[in-house]
């Protein structure tokens, strides 16, 4: 951290990920201090030994302090391959000791000139940690000359073109990339940025759909797509992908700030859990399926191992899932989580007896479980009892209010109990909630016409007319032009 023209800091807090709060009173300057929560504050063995002393929180355990690694930094020798060389560059990049890493790949280059990756190595310190863009371009150009087949090089080049404003040489580079690795996002994405820098909004367009396409939960293209679109003066589809955006960036922010935690701690089995989920909210299955095993064999716990049960199962592979769902329910029989995985588990394997008694085990363990009122109430409509199932439909709504596919389910639900009014009630109910319930409203709508036809064969026209606007009311504005015109023949033969 920049001083400025300070002699010395006063004190130094330190807020983990974890919540923990550190205070270095008068910490040593112009050195490397190594940091480990609850470890205590090391000055790094490169500088000097000494020890500085921590102020703990009082109200959190001290665990022991390891001792530090051994510096990467250490002198080459004639025996150095390029590889020791990478390696050693690597831990020092790590470490945000940037001019030491390029200071150790100098010679290592002036010795393996030819050495791509030493190159790549050398272009990573020179762009991401020193922000020297023109050296970085420097390095990297002398590698692509002597291997354009190396794609993460040709990859970087083009960043480093776009930084340096270079777009016609990023597109150029970067088209390399797409034809090396197509299946990589964010060199169509990158492109895409290149096609805007010149102008060339249509290709532009067509790299960030192709971004999109391979990685559709990723905010910025979707971002930069609604920014290109609205240059080209498409306002829906410049909508309809600003409206992504927004509904993915939190998530994305989410997910970056777990990362951050994880990066400071690998080892930290809650901070892993957490990015394991945000991940898996993402649809991220695979990175998800990764993070959580790391946490769950760092801390084995019922409630981690019931979560990656669930990615598990959403990737498809249920007799793994089921395995975890055993054993977390082995360990924890009042987790209910763990009961309704392993039912929607069975239900995956048409097991629809199975499945029922483990999601009723969980509405025992956990009674406003709405997810499990929801799958029961299902389970109960395919085996006939539409009485059973529209209560737990009910109960669903009740615990929670806002979900749709509860609101969905009870008004679809009361419409084939003829209880077509208490249905009209409820969606409205959920419309003050702000729910978009698709399926509901065509299945109302649809029973209201019915209905409205039924009374106007009967001869009770004025029951009809009354059901016929309630179909109306429900139905968009651009939908009501017949509607309106069925309305009018009932009126007209109610004058008559």
């Amino acid at each position: 951290f920049g001083l400025g023209d300070a002699a010395e800091v006063e004190k130094l807090e330190i807020r983990w990920p974890s919540g923990r709060v550190e205070v270095v009173q008068h910490p040593p300057s112009r050195c490397y201090l190594i940091v480990r929560e609850g470890g205590g504050i090391d000055v790094a063995p490169y500088n000097n030994t000494a020890s500085v002393a921590v102020v703990q929180d009082s109200a959190l355990p001290s665990t022991p302090r390891t001792a530090p690694k051994s510096d990467p930094a250490a002198a080459s020798s004639p025996d150095c391959t390029p590889l020791m060389y990478y390696e050693r560059a690597t831990a020092l990049y790590g470490q945000g000791r940037y001019r030491e890493a390029l200071a150790l790949l100098r010679p290592a280059l002036a010795r393996y000139p030819h050495d791509t990756r030493l190159h790549y190595s050398a272009g990573v310190a020179l762009y991401s940690g020193l922000g020297d863009y023109a050296a970085a371009a420097e390095v990297l150009q002398r590698a692509v000359a002597q291997d354009s087949t190396s794609v993460e090089v040709v990859r970087l080049l083009g960043v480093v073109y776009l930084h340096l404003n270079q777009p016609d040489k990023a597109v150029a580079v970067l088209q390399r990339a797409r034809a090396l690795a197509p299946g990589h996002w964010q060199t169509h994405y990158r492109l895409g940025l290149a096609h805007n820098h010149l102008g060339a909004n249509a290709a532009a367009v067509a790299a960030f759909a192709r971004a999109i396409a391979l990685a559709p939960d990723e905010p910025m293209p979707h971002l930069h797509l609604a920014r290109t679109r609205e240059r080209l003066g498409h306002t829906q589809a410049a909508r309809e992908a600003i409206e992504r955006f927004e509904a993915l960036q939190p998530l994305q922010q989410e997910i970056d700030q777990y990362r951050q935690a994880v990066d400071a701690n690998p080892e930290h089995p809650i901070a892993l859990a957490n990015l394991g989920l945000a991940l898996a909210e993402a649809g991220k299955l695979q990175a998800a399926a990764d993070v959580l095993a790391r946490s769950l064999a760092l801390d084995p716990t019922a409630e981690t191992r019931t979560n990656l049960a669930n990615v598990l199962l959403r990737r498809g592979t249920v007799e793994a899932a089921m395995e975890h769902y055993a054993q977390a329910i082995a360990d924890r029989p009042d987790l209910a989580e763990a009961h309704y995985g392993l039912g929607m588990a069975h239900y995956a394997q048409g097991k629809v007896a199975e499945a029922l008694q483990s999601l009723t085990q969980a509405l025992l363990l956990r009674p406003d479980f709405a997810k499990a009122h929801i799958n029961v109430g299902v389970l109960l409509e395919q085996q006939d009892r539409a009485q059973e199932a529209l209560e737990h439909f009910r109960r669903a709504v009740v615990s929670a209010p806002g979900d749709v596919r509860a609101a969905n389910n009870l008004v679809v639900a009361l419409v084939r109990a003829g209880r077509i009014d208490e249905a009209r009630q409820q969606f409205a109910r959920a419309t003050a909630h702000k729910l978009a319930l698709p399926v509901a409203r065509k299945t109302l709508v649809l029973s209201l016409l019915e209905m409205a036809g039924a009374e106007a064969e009967a001869g009770a026209l004025s029951a009809a007319i009354a059901r016929q606007r309630q179909a109306i009311e429900l139905t968009p504005p651009g939908l009501q032009e017949s509607l309106v015109a069925q309305l009018k023949v009932y009126q007209s033969r109610l004058q008559k």
